[in-house]
């Protein structure tokens, strides 16, 4: 399996801190950041795979265009490096359903796009 993998360089930590000191507008800020820019590159780069928190998985499915997007092109949704609401249902209910993406958990804290070949 090769491919060309897209990261967008996330850091929980930073947001963790935002939240304690009750910066929820930052945090919020930099979260949409984030989907910003995976937003960009699933309209602009051919993706098979998408590996996130389930925190972001979440966001991402709030936008009906990246939804739309991932449902088009993404063959494998993968999710770690946070708790999962809910172990039984896995990936968000709008992304799993995506006709072509098998979802499947991860162990891991990154997250990427890789590209299809």
């Amino acid at each position: 399996m090769g491919g060309v993998a897209f990261t967008i360089d996330l850091d929980p930590r930073w947001v963790r801190k935002l939240i304690a000191a009750g910066k929820a507008d930052e945090a919020n800020a930099y979260a949409e950041h984030l989907i910003d820019q995976a937003a960009f590159v699933l309209q602009t780069q051919d993706v098979s795979v998408l590996f996130s928190t389930p925190p972001l998985l979440e966001r991402l499915a709030r936008r009906d265009d990246l939804v739309e997007l991932v449902r088009e092109k993404v063959q494998l949704i993968g999710w770690g490096g946070a708790h999962i609401p809910d172990a039984d249902q896995g990936c968000h209910p709008r992304l799993s359903a995506a006709p072509r993406a098998a979802p499947t958990g991860r162990s891991d804290s990154r997250a990427g796009l890789p590209r299809r070949r």
